[in-house]
C-alpha cells in the first residue's frame, strides 16, 4: 500500500469513494463520479486551489464557490465521512490492499495517458504495483464455457509472457481467464482487474500465494468491498484492463450491449491510443462491423516471439510523457492532449550505402537478433532452461517446417553442451 497519506488523497477518497467496510455502505451519499470529480478537479485548478483546501472548515465559501458543480450540502456530507475513511484504510491494510489516488505518485501513468480526463479518481490493489509500471498486453473477451477461446487467451498469454510482457485481463471465464493462466503457468506476470470484491481474493490463501511471488497484482477502480454489482461496473472494468495495455486483442463478444464490445467502441472513437486487435473465429458477426469500420483491426499471422514482441509496441503511438509532480505538490487533472506543434525542418539524412530495402531488412534482422538475444537470456538465466534444450527445441521446429536441411539439423543435435 502506499505508505504516505496525504492531504489530498484523503479529500479525493471522502469526495469519491463509496467507503464500504465488509460491504456496508452509508445511504443516503452519493459520492463523486468520475465525471463530476473531473469537473470539480478543473474549477479548483482554475481557482489555483487543491482537493485538500476544501478539508480546512475556515474555506467555506470555497465549498460554496464551487457549488454550480456540486451541491455544497453535498459536498460537506462526503467530506464529513473522515471516520468512515479511517474504518475504511484500517480494513484494507488488514487485508493487504494498497490504493492510489490521482494525487499520489504511485498511480499508474499510463492510465492517464489514455483515458485522460476519464482517468478514475481512485484505485485499489493487492500484490506487486511496480509491475503496472511493465509494458503490457490485455485481452479481452465475454464469459464463455467454450474451450476455444480458453484456448486462444491461453496461448496469447504465454505468448505475451515469453515477450516479456504483463498480461492484463478481468478474468471472466474463456479468453480472459485463460491469458492469465498461461502467463502464470511459464512464470510470467500478470494483472488481472477482478470483478469479483477485491476484499474477498486477498483474504484467500491460494490467492495470496500468488500475490505474495510478486508475479501477479490485482487492481480495480471499484471499491474493494464491492466489486462488480452493475453492466456499468463491468464496463468499467474493461475499460481498466484495455487502458493498462500499450496493445489489445478482442477475443470474442456476444453483441453490441457487451461490455467487452462497448469497451472496444468507446476506445476507438474516444480515446484512440491503444491499437486494438480481434482475432477472428468464423463466422465472424455482423456486429464486429462497425467497429472494423472504427479501426479496429483483424489479427495477423504472427512467427514467434519477435512478431509478437513488434506487434505490441511496433504501432504504439506514443503518449506524450506524464510529468510527475514536485513533492508536496497536487497533480489535479490527468494531461490534457497536447497541441500539436509546428515540425522543425528535418535534417538532411546521412548517405546509407545500402539500398533503401536492404537497410530496412538490415535494421529488420539487427533489431530481431536484439529481441532473440533477451529472450534466450531469460529462458536460460531466469528459467533456467538448458542451452542443448534451446538448441534442440529450435533445430526441431525450423526442420519441422522446412527451413533447416535435416543433415544440418542432424549435425546440430549431437553437439555436445559442456554440463548438459
Amino acid at each position: 500500500m502506499t505508505e504516505t497519506i496525504s492531504p489530498n488523497s484523503d479529500a479525493i477518497l471522502l469526495l469519491t469513494a463509496p467507503l464500504a467496510v465488509r460491504g456496508e455502505v452509508q445511504e443516503g451519499i452519493e459520492p463523486l463520479s468520475t465525471e463530476e470529480y473531473g469537473f470539480l478537479a478543473r474549477q479548483l485548478l482554475d481557482m489555483k486551489r487543491k482537493p485538500s483546501d476544501l478539508l480546512n472548515p475556515e474555506n467555506t465559501e470555497l465549498i460554496h464557490s464551487c457549488g454550480e458543480l456540486v451541491d455544497a450540502e453535498r459536498l460537506k456530507a462526503l467530506l464529513g465521512r473522515k471516520a468512515e475513511l479511517s474504518r475504511a484504510r484500517a480494513a484494507w491494510r488488514s487485508l493487504g490492499i494498497w490504493c492510489c489516488t490521482r494525487a499520489d505518485r504511485d498511480y499508474p501513468k499510463i492510465l492517464k495517458a489514455h483515458l485522460r480526463e476519464d482517468t478514475p479518481p481512485a484505485v485499489w490493489g493487492c500484490g506487486n504495483l511496480k509491475l503496472l509500471q511493465s509494458d503490457a498486453f490485455s485481452v479481452l473477451g465475454t464469459g464463455s464455457k467454450n474451450k476455444h477461446y480458453d484456448g486462444i487467451g491461453n496461448e496469447n498469454g504465454t505468448m505475451t509472457s515469453y515477450a516479456g510482457f504483463l498480461v492484463v485481463a478481468s478474468g471472466e471465464e474463456g479468453a480472459e481467464s485463460g491469458a492469465l493462466r498461461g502467463a502464470l503457468k511459464v512464470g510470467g506476470t500478470a494483472c488481472q482487474v477482478p470483478n469479483k470484491p477485491l476484499a474477498s481474493l486477498a483474504a484467500q490463501p491460494g490467492w495470496k500465494k500468488l500475490l505474495d511471488s510478486g508475479k501477479l497484482v490485482l487492481m480495480t477502480a471499484l471499491d474493494p468491498f464491492l466489486g462488480c454489482r452493475s453492466i456499468e461496473d463491468r464496463l468499467s472494468n474493461k475499460r481498466l484492463a484495455l487502458s493498462l495495455g500499450a496493445s489489445a486483442l478482442l477475443v470474442n463478444t456476444e453483441s453490441m450491449d457487451d461490455p467487452a464490445w462497448v469497451a472496444v467502441e468507446e476506445h476507438l472513437g474516444k480515446y484512440e491510443s491503444v491499437p486494438i486487435y480481434f482475432q477472428e473465429t468464423p463466422p465472424v458477426p455482423e456486429y464486429m462491423g462497425p467497429l472494423f469500420d472504427m479501426g479496429l483491426k483483424r489479427w495477423p499471422h504472427l512467427n514467434g516471439v519477435v512478431d509478437f514482441h513488434t506487434l505490441v509496441l511496433g504501432e504504439r503511438k506514443e503518449p506524450d510523457p506524464v510529468p510527475l509532480p514536485p513533492e508536496g505538490k497536487y497533480e489535479e487533472v490527468p494531461p490534457q492532449e497536447p497541441e500539436k506543434k509546428a515540425e522543425s525542418p528535418a535534417a538532411a539524412p546521412a548517405p546509407n550505402p545500402l539500398s533503401a530495402e536492404d537497410a530496412e531488412a538490415e535494421a529488420r534482422r539487427k533489431a530481431g537478433l536484439a529481441e532473440l538475444e533477451k529472450l534466450l537470456s531469460r529462458l536460460t538465466d531466469k528459467e533456467g532452461i538448458s542451452a542443448k534444450d534451446i538448441v534442440f527445441e529450435t533445430v526441431q521446429v525450423l526442420t519441422d517446417k522446412g527451413k533447416m536441411d535435416p543433415i544440418v539439423a542432424a549435425v546440430l543435435q549431437n553437439v555436445s553442451f559442456p554440463g548438459a
